[in-house]
C-alpha cells in the first residue's frame, strides 16, 4: 500500500492492522461498483478469515487460495527477480510461517511445477 517510510508489516502489529484495513476498503469499493476482485498479498488464514467476515454484509464468495511452491523453486523464481525485488531468506521464512500457521491443505495451489507460460484455472 505504500513504499519505504513504514514499518515492516511482519514486524509491525500496527502496520499489519493498517493494510488489510486498507485491502478491506478498497476490496468493498471495488465490488460496490460491480468489480472482481483479486487480492495479490501474503495472506495467511486469520487475514482471510477476518477479511471475509468484514465482507460478509456484501454477500459475496470470498475464496481463499495460496499460491504455492516447494522451497527450492521458491528460491529459484526470487533469484530471477530484479536485485531490489528479491526477498531472499523472507521467502523461506514466510514458508515456514504458512506451514505453521493452521492453513488447511485445500487452500494450497501448489505452483512448482508450473512455469510462466501455463494456463491454470483456479475455481
Amino acid at each position: 500500500m505504500h513504499i519505504n517510510g513504514r514499518e515492516k508489516p511482519w514486524e509491525s502489529e500496527q502496520e499489519h492492522v493498517l493494510i488489510w484495513h486498507n485491502i478491506s476498503q478498497l476490496t468493498r469499493n471495488f465490488v460496490t461498483y460491480g468489480s472482481n476482485v483479486v487480492i495479490d498479498y501474503v495472506a495467511f488464514p486469520d487475514d482471510a478469515r477476518r477479511l471475509s467476515e468484514n465482507l460478509k454484509d456484501l454477500h459475496i464468495d470470498v475464496k481463499y487460495v495460496v499460491l504455492w511452491a516447494d522451497k527450492d523453486t521458491l528460491m529459484i523464481r526470487d533469484n530471477m527477480r530484479n536485485e531490489e525485488q528479491r526477498m531472499g531468506k523472507r521467502s523461506l521464512i514466510l514458508f515456514d510461517e504458512f506451514m505453521d500457521s493452521g492453513l488447511d491443505k485445500k487452500h494450497l495451489f501448489n505452483t512448482s511445477e508450473l512455469t510462466s507460460k501455463d494456463d491454470y484455472v483456479i475455481e
